[in-house]
Formats: structure tokens, sequence, C-alpha cells
């Protein structure tokens, strides 16, 4: 049997070792890791649940800070979870703008559209400013109610989204 070393957690003296946490973890399912994790018999633990576990004491009584300190002095590596990257945001079109092509107003090719499932914080444009006769798409970028100038020069409404599209990937 390992010989454990003492710790204060919360105001309370604990004796651990790296057996005891080993053996506080047979059978029992990882909770949810929020930066910080330990492999123990190839699963990952949070440290906060392996501290827990081992010492009897509520994961609110201490902090990730303790439980790092304590895990690495019991020879554990404590892993760094790496932080979210943004999600794959997928652009597309809402028509809002048609071009007239007879009596009946708006049956003709789109020249506007509102790009859809942009970031939060995020609104964008795009125009035709050629139309109805020729292709001069443009993109106006809202950002946090700053709105730009419309920009660039595109000979379709799927090529001025593709642009869009690369800056929030």
């Amino acid at each position: 049997m390992a010989v454990g070393q003492t710790f204060t957690l919360g105001g309370k003296e604990v004796t651990l070792s790296a057996e005891n946490i080993e053996r506080a973890v047979w059978k029992v399912q990882p909770g949810p890791i929020k930066k910080y994790s330990v492999k123990i018999r190839g699963v990952r633990y949070p440290i906060k649940q392996l501290i827990s576990l081992a010492s009897g004491l509520p994961s609110a009584m201490f902090i990730a800070t303790d439980a790092h300190r304590i895990l690495r002095r019991l020879g554990f590596e404590v892993e760094t979870e790496p932080a979210p990257g943004p999600e794959k945001v997928t652009l597309g079109l809402q028509p809002i703008g048609r071009v007239s092509d007879g009596p009946i107003f708006g049956s003709g090719n789109v020249y506007q559209y509102r790009v859809t499932h942009m970031p939060v914080g995020h609104q964008a444009l795009i125009a035709n400013f050629g139309a109805p006769l020729r292709s001069d798409w443009r993109i106006m970028r809202i950002d946090d109610d700053m709105q730009e100038e419309w920009n660039g020069h595109y000979e379709s409404a799927e090529e001025a989204l593709a642009i869009l599209q690369k800056e929030f990937e």
C-alpha cells in the first residue's frame, strides 16, 4: 500500500495517494471535462471529480488549481483540453430583392440577398449592382451594428458567399 500525502482542501486535511485516486474511480463513469483531465486505465477523468471521489469532499469545496496541484504531486500527468474552436458555419442566401420583368413586380431575377446563418453579432448582404443586365455582385458586412461600405466585385452571389464563408472558417 502506498504512503499518502496530506493536503489541505477547503480547510480540511485529507491524505491521498495515487493508489487512492485510482481505486476511487474503479467502475466510475467520467464526468464532463471542462479544461483539465487525468488518464487512468485509458479513461480520461476531470481532475475535480478524481479528487472529490478520493477525498469524499464535494467538488464545490475546492478549486481546480488545488486538484491540479495535488494530482501532479502524486505523480499524475494532468492534460489540458484544447479550447473549443468555433463551430463550422455554413452560410446561405435568402432573396430579399428581385428585378421587375413585367407587370408582376418581383417575379424576375434576384438582385439582393441577406446572408443566413451568420455568427452572432455579424450580418451581411450581397447585391448585384449591375442588375438586371450584368453581374457586379458586392458584399456589405454589418458587425455589431457597424455597417461597412459595399465592397468587392464578384461574378455571382455564390462567389461572394464563398468569400464570406472563408472568413468564418
